[in-house]
Parts: C-alpha cells; sequence; structure tokens
C-alpha cells in the first residue's frame, strides 16, 4: 500500500511539474510573440535606419553641437524644420528638415568620399524627405536633381552622399524617406535653391514637371 501511495505522490508531482512548464512556455510564447510584434510594429513606423557611411545627425539640434561615432565627427551649422508639402501629381512630398553640417570623417570612411572631394573635412547640405506615390501606377521620381546656393554654387543629384534610394521607381502607394545630402566647397550660405526632378510614369511619359523650393537660413 505505501509503494502504492509513494508511485501516486511521485506521478502526481510530475504531472504538476509537467503542467507548470507548459504554463511557462506558453508564457514564454506570448512574451515571443509580444515582442516580435512590437518590432515589427516598429519597423512599420517613420523610424529612419542610420546611413552606413554618415554620422548619425538626428540628435543634433543645437547650431555648433558636436556628435561623433564610428564613421567620424559631425558640427551642425545651420537647420530649419519646414515640414512642407509640396504636391506633384501623384507625388506627395514632405521637406521634414534640412541642415548644413560640417563633416570630419573617420579615417577608414576617407576613400568614400574621395570620389566627391580630396578634402579630409568639409561641409554639406542635407534635407531629410518623406516621399509617397499617392496613385495606383508605378512612377519614377526623385526629390532633387539639382540643388544651387546662395554663393551660385550647383550640384547634381548624382552627387548624392546618402544615397538612401529616394531616387526610381515608386510602387503604388508606397512611402519612402531619408536623407540626400551633398558636399560644398563654399559653405558660408545664406540659402540654397532645389530643384525636384519630374515626374514620370512607368512608360516614361511626363506627368508633371519638377518643381523648385528654396530654403533660407536665419543669419
Amino acid at each position: 500500500m505505501k509503494k502504492i501511495t509513494i508511485a501516486f505522490i511521485l506521478l502526481l508531482l510530475i504531472v504538476m511539474t509537467a503542467c507548470n512548464n507548459e504554463t511557462k512556455l506558453s508564457e514564454a510564447k506570448v512574451t515571443a510573440t509580444e515582442t516580435a510584434t512590437a518590432k515589427q510594429s516598429a519597423k512599420g513606423t517613420t523610424e529612419y535606419a542610420p546611413n552606413p557611411q554618415v554620422p548619425d545627425d538626428r540628435e543634433l539640434d543645437e547650431i555648433g553641437e558636436v556628435l561623433s561615432d564610428r564613421k567620424g565627427e559631425i558640427t551642425l551649422l545651420n537647420q530649419l524644420t519646414p515640414n512642407e508639402t509640396v504636391n506633384l501629381g501623384p507625388i506627395q512630398l514632405v521637406v521634414k528638415e534640412v541642415k548644413t553640417i560640417h563633416l570630419r570623417p573617420d579615417y577608414g570612411m576617407i576613400d568614400y568620399f574621395h570620389v566627391l572631394t580630396h578634402d579630409e573635412e568639409f561641409d554639406f547640405v542635407k534635407v531629410f524627405f518623406e516621399v509617397t506615390n499617392t496613385s495606383n501606377e508605378k512612377v519614377n521620381f526623385g526629390p532633387v536633381a539639382l540643388v544651387e546656393t546662395s554663393e551660385g554654387e550647383k550640384v547634381t543629384w548624382e552627387k548624392d552622399i546618402y544615397l538612401d534610394e529616394l531616387h526610381g521607381v515608386y510602387a503604388p502607394g508606397e512611402k519612402k524617406q531619408g536623407n540626400v545630402g551633398f558636399i560644398l566647397e563654399n559653405s558660408n550660405i545664406q540659402s540654397f535653391k532645389l530643384l525636384t526632378s519630374d515626374v514620370f510614369d512607368q512608360k516614361e511619359n511626363l506627368i508633371q514637371k519638377g518643381q523648385e523650393l528654396e530654403f533660407q537660413f536665419n543669419q
């Protein structure tokens, strides 16, 4: 009788342990699912992924402020936050932020910039865009075709240092955001003009001519 009682107790303990482990496993699965969902939701937000070549300037918001990371050291020279929305046919272009920045690249990044400049450190102007194709058709568009500064310097879109893939085909309803930036030979600028590209359909037919935008810095 004692043997039966002991065996029963052992069996009961085994069952209780198994149930407890299953409960913990279920809780762990729920937690993992919630974490994965949170991460997936974050990806669906307007969070901007840091650029692999240029230091992250999102925390740089005071004139003269200096930040550094493994890609180099940046100093904020000027800043605007226009939040200006421009409609070009099916394209909705939002200009979120404009900055001029002094960059001293890390030694390991210098070769990347040598294609555009032989200076060891330099200034550049950058614009943060949000671009949306509001139509049901593919369109081709680039937020910057040409930049012209108040000093008469002109830079074309091919010299963009960010390469955030904002130029090209936009699928129906697609939204992209990121930076476009250009190295300046003369950084002492009071303003600059930006000309967007034209908007074309997938058969390369013109939908909308590009538009010129102008940004004035407070001196």
